[in-house]
């Protein structure tokens, strides 16, 4: 779905109930799993988009989804629960008055850039959702030696153990030295 900028002379709501086709391109990417008997978990909400004074659209909504994600240790299929809320501001297209490589100033971080006069709704919710998903969907049990989710075991050669210790990722790769040919080991 995409709404003309020019249409927008006040505050419009999008209700968004699940059914509607152009949400395919988010449920594309979270299939139902084969077997699975449960139909496809559907997107909702609500996203108010409104222009403000200084020429910026914001937009502020509220979804709910349970897409299916594979857990990061067994691939098992998990319903992961999304229930968030966002705000975000669209400006003007400025395509010829920044260069190409821009670094992105705190507040630029949640704007978009209104393309072709048009605000794409399916991208926006996309990112949405995929902002909130963790990288890693594993979630140990308290003790350490199941999935808290599908319950396999965490133990044997693929789980790498590193003890009570917060290390770093950087720290270990600050670490690596330069071998005689100048590349790292």
């Amino acid at each position: 779905m995409q709404i003309e900028v020019d249409s927008l002379k006040s505050q419009k709501i999008v209700a968004v109930s699940g059914r509607e086709p152009w949400l395919e391109i988010i449920y594309d990417l979270f299939p139902v799993p084969e077997g699975e008997s449960r139909p496809q978990p559907l997107l909702s909400g609500e996203i108010t988009f409104k222009p403000e004074v200084t020429g910026l659209i914001s937009a502020n909504g509220k979804i709910e989804y349970q897409p299916y994600v594979d857990c990061s240790r067994c691939a098992a299929p998990i319903q992961w629960n999304i229930s968030t809320t966002f705000s975000v501001s669209y400006r003007p297209e400025l395509a010829n008055q920044r260069p190409t490589e821009h670094t992105l100033e705190r507040e630029e971080l949640d704007e978009y850039e209104i393309e072709d006069g048009m605000i794409d709704v399916a991208q926006l919710l996309n990112d949405q959702v995929q902002l909130v998903l963790p990288s890693q969907t594993v979630l140990a049990s308290p003790d350490g030696k199941n999935c808290r989710v599908c319950l396999d075991p965490l133990e044997g050669d693929l789980v790498v153990s590193i003890g009570e210790q917060n290390i770093s990722p950087f720290s270990i790769l600050k670490n690596l030295k330069d071998d005689d040919d100048g590349e790292k080991n």
